[in-house]
């Protein structure tokens, strides 16, 4: 079976077998200490835009030529939690969906970690947990959990991270109405992602990570903020190799010019290492029919490309069993695009490399905005119905966040279906 295939076939399956009984809890009487439950989508996305351009939900799914596709949206997932005491609980979940072929088999499994909660304000928890610096960290991958088809793309298209090996520790106290609650973890995680089209996706290790997370809820109000650094590495391919060891050529023999703009293009590329700090503040507002949910973000990294900050405004307002919804998204580098020398004295091989390097830079810009609408339909207690309608506004030098693309800008649009249910 194709990688490609298989979350959509696996949805499908689900949703074919278990539909008569959606409704009905899985019989586990003689383990009545566990629960399994499940989610998955199936949707079908079109884009309209540049040609070969192609949606991603972000960085960590397999590229792909546009048009109408299967696999951008469509996945299975099921959890399993076990009550060994009142105390201790044990939790696994296991999502299938498109990835890129470099990933790992293990990568498949999402959850897994030993929760111990000795009182009802402390939580303790070890294994591969949800990396909680994002609003929708937890249910990310569960469609059937917000209105909308997909995370916003320009805020969590650009973080293909979504859980961490390590510990964290959690504790909850009431002030008057207010819910309050401060999380602080620590971990190593990595992704998988593509620096330039059609080359082969590179391995980014984030180690020693510290995050803190703290939280207030009242009367449907929600406002939470999140810091998090760690240190980064990403192994250098050897096409990305060879580029720097030409360019280092070049700053040696060339005019002080020349080596100015030689230095300019090899200092971000040859940087592979270092410091990310991220920081992001979130606001829901959830009571009656109306919901707004808004994220901003800041990256600081010694990496050239991470450094950005990113925001997204949802709002949405229910009536009956419909949902109608609008998306406001943005994000901006901080570093400017990277200019292409003049070689042409050095001849037509240096011409060549200056224009590969800058474009190379260029093409791990993101600098983009978005404007999203669409209306989920409940028609089930465990099953609702999509559609949603993008259009984006990519500058140029910012298109990193499609699959396909150049340095050109482009207006795509796209159009999806889909199906999220429980069970």
């Amino acid at each position: 079976m194709k990688p490609s295939t298989l979350p959509l076939r696996l949805s499908v399956a689900i949703a074919a077998g278990l539909w008569p009984s959606l409704g009905q809890a899985v019989d586990l009487s003689g383990l009545p200490s566990l629960r399994l439950n499940g989610f998955g989508t199936v949707a079908l996305s079109h884009v309209d835009g540049p040609e070969g351009w192609g949606l991603r939900r972000d960085l960590g799914y397999r590229e792909n030529q546009g048009g109408s596709q299967l696999r951008t949206d469509s996945r299975i997932g099921v959890q399993a939690n076990y009550e060994i005491t009142p105390q201790w609980q044990a939790t696994a979940q296991v999502l299938a969906r498109d990835r890129l072929p470099q990933v790992k088999p293990s990568d498949s499994v999402e959850w897994a970690f030993l929760a111990y909660q000795p009182n009802d304000a402390v939580t303790l928890r070890a294994g591969r947990m949800a990396l909680d610096v994002f609003m929708m960290s937890d249910q990310r991958n569960v469609g059937f959990a917000y209105p909308w088809v997909r995370p916003n793309l320009e805020f969590y298209g650009g973080l293909p991270l979504y859980g961490f090996d390590g510990m964290d520790a959690a504790y909850e106290w009431s002030r008057g109405d207010a819910r309050w609650r401060v999380k602080a973890a620590y971990g190593d995680t990595h992704t998988w992602t593509p620096i330039q089209p059609g080359a082969p996706a590179v391995e980014a290790h984030l180690h020693n990570g510290i995050s803190a997370v703290l939280s207030r809820e009242e009367d449907g109000l929600t406002v939470r903020a999140a810091v998090s650094v760690s240190n980064i590495e990403v192994n250098s391919p050897a096409s990305l190799t060879q580029v720097v060891q030409a360019l280092q050529s070049v700053e040696s023999v060339g005019s002080p010019e020349v080596a100015q703009q030689a230095n300019a293009l090899l200092t971000p590329m040859a940087k592979l290492s270092g410091r990310v700090h991220f920081a992001e503040l979130g606001v829901v507002y959830d009571r009656g029919p109306w919901l707004i949910q808004a994220e901003a973000a800041r990256i600081f990294s010694d990496l050239y490309s991470l450094n950005a900050k990113a925001a997204y405004l949802a709002v949405g307002r229910r009536m009956a069993d419909y949902t109608v919804y609008g998306i406001l998204g943005w994000v901006r580098p901080d570093n400017k695009a990277a200019e292409r020398p003049d070689w042409s004295a050095l001849g037509g091989a240096a011409m060549a490399l200056g224009a590969e390097a800058s474009n190379g830079l260029n093409a791990g810009r993101t600098r983009e905005r978005s404007v999203s609408m669409g209306v989920r339909w409940d028609f089930h207690p465990q099953a609702a119905l999509k559609v949603q309608w993008d259009w984006y506004d990519v500058d140029d030098n910012g298109a990193a966040l499609w699959s396909g693309r150049d340095v050109r800008g482009g207006h795509p649009q796209v159009g999806t279906v889909a199906l999220d249910f429980v069970f």
